[in-house]
């Protein structure tokens, strides 16, 4: 942790720099990691939900009647 600890505050570094950090069960993680000066930003990533996957389906490629009962059944089918 020491060492992770050091390499996110390194003072030696001049440059901007951009950390992206993932985690499943943030309960889980050091405290020490998710301290104000460690983190900026805190974006959530939620479950997409069907319509979202048929509006992103949909914003991609161009859908006629039959694609879009496809499309449906696919988001349907992918949330189980």
């Amino acid at each position: 942790m020491f060492n992770l600890l050091n390499a996110i505050d390194d003072v030696t570094s001049h440059e901007e720099r951009v950390l992206v950090m993932t985690i499943n069960c943030l309960e889980k993680l050091d405290k020490a990691l998710i301290q104000s000066d460690h983190i900026d930003i805190k974006v959530e990533f939620i479950m997409i939900t069907r319509s979202q996957i048929f509006e992103l389906f949909t914003c991609m490629y161009s859908l006629d009647d039959s694609s879009s009962r496809l499309i449906a059944t696919f988001s349907k089918e992918i949330l189980k």
